[in-house]
């Protein structure tokens, strides 16, 4: 009787000892605020993450209060791009090597105002004029720029 009521605590211990077991993680993220020179938050920035060697690849944008996260990240190293509408990208990489939240904080710096100029092909603006000549036995012939036959005497 002992043996058995050993056996079955024995059983329900390592049943039930999984639901206590810390969760294993093979994943982490990658979170921050993006702002600008004076410290305001940046909202709509666009921030990629990138693995340049496995090519895995995401992208996000910040929300109102500047904030974005790249959560399920793959322990690896990562290059990480930030671009906003008047400011100039920043680019840093960054170690997920834990299920330890990677936290930065990213201050953009304005950058300079571009133009673009474009320039479509049309009609030609010279103008073009040609005039032939021919000598004739009876005289100079020659054709106009309209295509009609002249009759130099």
């Amino acid at each position: 009787m002992r043996a058995r009521v050993r056996d079955l605590l024995f059983f329900i211990f390592f049943v039930f000892s999984g639901f206590y077991a810390p969760a294993q993680s093979n994943s982490g993220t990658v979170s921050g605020t993006v702002t600008d020179p004076s410290g305001a938050v940046v909202s709509g920035a666009s921030i990629s993450i990138e693995n340049p060697v496995s090519a895995y690849s995401r992208a996000a944008s910040t929300d109102k209060a500047g904030h974005f996260q790249f959560t399920g990240l793959p322990f690896n190293p990562y290059h990480l791009s930030i671009s906003g509408a008047g400011f100039s990208t920043s680019s840093q990489d960054v170690d997920v090597r834990s299920a330890v939240p990677v936290v930065i904080a990213v201050a953009l710096k304005v950058g300079a105002a571009a133009s673009t100029v474009t320039v479509e092909g049309g009609q030609d603006l010279v103008e073009k004029r040609f005039h032939i000549s021919h000598r004739h036995r009876s005289g100079s012939f020659s054709q106009g720029t309209a295509g009609e036959p002249i009759l130099i005497p």
